[in-house]
């Protein structure tokens, strides 16, 4: 949904799931290959930001969405991997759970229990 949302926006964006690039030229492009998404191994914490630095050097905003396993220290973390001066989103997208969010300095950290939450949090995201 951030994503396509973004592409529909005209902003050019990048997409990875693990090291593999998604394609973003369309909504449904990106949506087709997000559906086609299967569980496997790969990078996780610091590893995922790594890949994101290493692919996208030029990023000017990282969104990361992950479970509930990792703990907030693995989490924070793995934002030292981004190049400074990049806005890091760590979406923890765990069912049942409230809506919430902290920031620190470029790192915000949002807990998602319900997608219906989502254009909340966005707005959240993406206000000063």
């Amino acid at each position: 949904s951030l994503g396509a949302q973004a592409v529909r926006e005209g902003l050019d964006i990048t997409a990875l799931s693990g090291d593999e690039v998604l394609r973003t030229g369309t909504p449904p492009r990106l949506l087709d290959d997000c559906a086609g998404l299967v569980s496997r191994p790969g990078p996780s914490g610091p590893g995922v930001t790594r890949t994101v630095a290493q692919t996208v050097p030029h990023a000017s905003m990282v969104i990361v969405v992950t479970g509930s396993i990792p703990k907030a220290a693995e989490l924070r973390r793995s934002a030292l991997h981004v190049p400074a001066g990049v806005r890091t989103a760590i979406i923890v997208v765990s069912l049942g759970h409230e809506l919430r969010m902290q920031t620190l300095g470029r790192l915000s950290v949002a807990h998602l229990g319900d997608l219906t939450d989502l254009p909340r949090l966005v707005s959240r995201l993406v206000s000063p």
